[in-house]
């Protein structure tokens, strides 16, 4: 190859270069850029939309009147209405327990508990018997010398009025001395000592019978006495002695509970007693109320009650006072074994109180009302209403609402997460139950 076709072939290689380094780069970004705006162009459009504001789905329940009476809870301690420590009037010892003087034992008024030793007592029983029986023979004998002074007495006052007789026929003057002779007037004035000698004797032996008498009825009292009674119905609590015990007069002997009625100590703040009804002396009864023990009987077992006193005194804080509730037949002894059941001392129980009706007001779940007693409503634009109420009483489940809310407005009782007030709200349509 020569110098020109070498210097030919150098040049074309120069512009190869120089169209690979410089033009093509160009056309290869022209043509990427002109595909994009191709591809732009021709792409499917999406019309714009305004966003909407979807409502949240709620559940909603209508507010109701109360038309039942207010319900006051509170809780209280089972106690005792007539507890007592027998103790005997005289001693011995004890020789006759009965079978069933154990704890839990029940017994009637009067019924036997235990007996002490009575031979010492027929004894002085006898003695005063014999006592009684001299008393009467020596009033006897009294009366009857009182008899005969009363009859020597009218016998003397009948010989003095013949003498007075015989004087006057005299018609004679008689000296003082004489006279009082003749007329017999000393015999008159010791047959009257005589006779009052005679009443003053049977004063005296009449109080003598009355005495021995006297002494008679205590030595059979204390016989009586040596048989230990159940004073009123009861239940035994603790028997302190045993058989073969001796004790002495006024040593405990066995405690005991009365069994027709219990009370129970319910404490419930001062502010809420204006509810309570108490009873009048020998009027109408007082509040009924409701006594549970869900952990001995079950959630829907119950006793009844009413009260019966406002006690004096309020707890420490000076905010809780005690109203005493009366339950009779507390351990249902009366009814048919088993069909109610035992009001034990010292339980712990929940109690609700019977107060008045308020058929005006409405009544809510306590969890639907809100901090700041406010209440979400759901009006009736569909939006959401934190409406705030006023509270007349604030129960464990349920508060009874005077006013702000009003009968059939719809209460949400959905758990809004972030509630917001106007927020949009729809009800959530009750599902239908799957045929089958």
């Amino acid at each position: 190859m020569d110098e020109h076709e070498v210097e030919v072939h150098g040049r074309m290689s120069s512009i190869l270069r120089f169209l690979f380094k410089g033009i093509v780069p160009i056309l290869i970004l022209s043509g990427a850029l002109w595909g994009a705006k191709r591809l732009k162009d021709t792409a499917p459009t999406v019309s714009k939309r305004p966003s909407v504001r979807r409502a949240t789905l709620v559940a909603t329940e209508k507010a109701k009147a109360a038309n039942r009476p207010l319900v006051l809870e509170a809780m209280g301690t089972v106690m005792a209405a007539r507890q007592v420590e027998l103790r005997p009037q005289v001693g011995g010892r004890v020789v006759w327990v009965a079978a069933h003087l154990i704890p839990g034992g029940q017994f009637q008024e009067g019924e036997p508990l235990m007996r002490l030793e009575k031979s010492d007592f027929e004894l002085a029983v006898s003695q005063r018997k014999s006592e009684v029986q001299m008393a009467e023979a020596a009033l006897e004998e009294a009366r009857q010398r009182l008899t005969l002074a009363e009859s020597n007495l009218k016998l003397e006052m009948g010989n003095q009025a013949v003498a007075q007789r015989e004087l006057e026929l005299l018609k004679e003057e008689i000296e003082d001395e004489n006279q009082d002779l003749i007329l017999r007037r000393p015999q008159l004035e010791a047959a009257k000592a005589d006779v009052e000698a005679a009443e003053a004797a049977v004063a005296s032996a009449e109080a003598s019978l009355e005495s021995a008498r006297s002494r008679l009825e205590e030595a059979r009292l204390d016989l009586e006495r040596t048989e230990i009674l159940a004073p009123f119905n009861v239940v035994v609590e603790e028997r302190l002695v045993d058989q073969g015990d001796t004790v002495s007069m006024g040593s405990p002997l066995v405690r005991l509970v009365g069994s027709d009625e219990f009370w129970v100590k319910v404490s419930l703040p001062q502010g809420e007693l204006k509810w309570v009804s108490f009873p009048a002396e020998g009027g109408e009864v007082g509040s009924e109320v409701r006594i549970f023990n869900e952990s001995a009987w079950g959630n829907e077992v119950h006793r009844i009650g009413h009260v019966v006193r406002l006690l004096p005194s309020v707890d420490s804080d000076g905010r809780m006072a005690h109203v005493l509730v009366s339950i009779e037949d507390p351990l249902g002894f009366k009814g048919e074994k088993g069909s109610i059941p035992s009001l034990l001392m010292e339980s712990y129980v929940r109690a609700e109180i019977v107060g008045p009706s308020f058929p005006s007001l409405m009544v809510v779940r306590r969890e639907k009302v809100h901090e700041g007693d406010r209440v979400w409503i759901m009006n009736d634009k569909d939006l959401l209403e934190m409406r705030k109420v006023k509270v007349r009483y604030r129960g464990r489940d349920e508060i009874i609402i005077e006013s702000g809310l009003e009968e059939g407005e719809r209460i949400v009782v959905t758990d809004l997460s972030a509630p917001v007030e106007g927020m949009s709200l729809r009800e959530d349509e009750p599902s239908e139950t799957p045929k089958t």
